[in-house]
């Protein structure tokens, strides 16, 4: 069975849900699925971070970090997704729309922006294990969390299933064929920005700080 074949499958799964007023898990586990669900993930990272706490101290580098959470609270928040996790100078953010997921990852990579510090991110979509109630595992989420690794400071990569029914405020480009290890090559990566004329404001970071 393909990916988008797979994909399919559970948004089947879910309409089902949805039309018979029941929990969406439920559905898959009668389809002998259990405890499997489509999610969509977005990794998201401070570049430079590492080398802005060496420059700076630890002081500035807590006081860039409270506003970057601040703003991931903010957008998440805003737009209805959840927070799975925090990691250091990252975050990890999950949705079941894919279309609000990828316009949160975009809107947080787009507001913070300095000569020092900018943020990137990875975004993926597909079938996870959803284990403990809050916590997942699965090909999707490995993909997000490379895809974060290799994007440059201020982009966001996504996989070609993320990328459909966006706002019209993204703009997407193809990116380069890449082959990583254990997910195999990937031709449909492309890249993710706000478009010029509809850019929030960039949030300021600490004065004190840069």
């Amino acid at each position: 069975m393909t990916k988008h074949s797979r994909i399919e499958k559970f948004e089947k799964h879910y309409k089902a849900a949805d039309a018979a007023g029941i929990a969406a898990p439920s559905v898959l586990a009668a389809a002998d699925e259990p405890n499997r669900v489509i999610r969509s993930f977005a990794f998201l990272d401070l570049c430079g971070f590492t080398k802005f706490t060496d420059s700076f101290g630890p002081v500035a580098s807590k006081d860039v970090l409270v506003v970057f959470r601040g703003v991931v609270r903010d957008v998440t928040e805003r737009r209805g997704v959840r927070i799975a996790k925090w990691m250091g100078d990252g975050a990890l953010i999950v949705g079941v729309d894919t279309p609000t997921l990828v316009s949160a990852a975009v809107d947080i990579v787009s507001r913070i922006h300095t000569d020092s510090l900018d943020v990137r991110g990875g975004v993926s979509t597909g079938p996870v294990l959803f284990i403990d109630g809050d916590d997942y595992v699965g090909r999707a989420l490995n993909l997000a969390s490379r895809l974060c690794d290799i994007a440059g400071p201020g982009q966001v990569l996504s996989d070609g299933d993320s990328c459909t029914d966006l706002p019209d405020w993204i703009t997407t480009k193809a990116y380069k064929s890449i082959r990583l290890k254990g997910l195999g090559k990937r031709e449909d990566i492309l890249s993710l920005e706000t478009e010029p004329s509809k850019r929030a404001p960039v949030v300021p970071l600490p004065t004190h700080s840069l």
